[in-house]
Parts: C-alpha cells; structure tokens; sequence
C-alpha cells in the first residue's frame, strides 16, 4: 500500500499513471468528482490505456473511490454516501462493477477521459 498525496492540481493523473506502470492492483481515489476525473484520466496517456511496465498483458488495475466530495455525483449515482467506513467496507469485500468510459477531445486535440457526465463550463444543479 502506498499512499500518494496531491499538492496540486493535475497531479493525480500522474500519481495514477506512475503506480499502474509500477504494477499496482488497484488505484483507490479519496476525494470528490474532481479528483476522480483525474485518477480516471491517469489510466490513460496519449489516447491509450497505461500498462504495466513489468506485468503480463493480463493485469489490471482496479479503480476505487472512497468519495469524500462535496456533491460526489458519480457515489450518488450508485446509491453511497460519503461514509468513508461503506466505501472501505465494498472495497474490502471486492465488490466490483464494470464501467464505461466516455472521451471527448479538447481544443487542443488531446483526448479527456470521464466516468459519468462531461460538460463544458456549463452545468445544472438539479
């Protein structure tokens, strides 16, 4: 287990990137929506999904969260709560679901990853 710590923004992309190249079984996101947008889009560079440096092709790393956000929409969409002990407790048990993965390309051609809604500086609060 290694625990990794932002400093700022954008870093957990590359925090991410750096355990799957270095084997990890699993990334576990602790924080909001925010945070998991970048955890998601540190499973990819440059518009592929990141290995393993030393793995065989059949490894994984697993995504996690423990939302501890201030909306966490993407927890509310699977019926959580921000309770770290419930989020600890799935993980533990290894409930596991799968999910799809959306992409868009920015302005600048490079593709952005997103689990479960893209806007552009534009959103509802519903």
């Amino acid at each position: 287990i290694c625990e990794c710590i932002t400093s700022a923004p954008f870093d957990a992309i590359d925090i991410t990137r750096e355990a799957i190249k270095d084997g990890a079984d699993a990334v576990i996101a602790v924080g909001g929506d925010g945070t998991l947008h970048e955890v998601v889009n540190g499973f990819f560079c440059k518009g592929s999904p990141v290995h393993a440096l030393d793995q065989g092709p059949d490894h994984s790393t697993a995504l996690g969260l423990i939302p501890l956000g201030t909306g966490s929409d993407f927890a509310r969409t699977f019926g959580w709560t921000n309770d770290p002990h419930e989020a600890i407790d799935r993980i533990v048990r290894g409930v596991k679901s799968k999910l799809d993965i959306g992409m868009m390309e920015g302005p600048d051609g490079n593709p952005h990853y997103f689990v479960n809604v893209a806007d552009i500086h534009l959103s509802a609060k519903a």
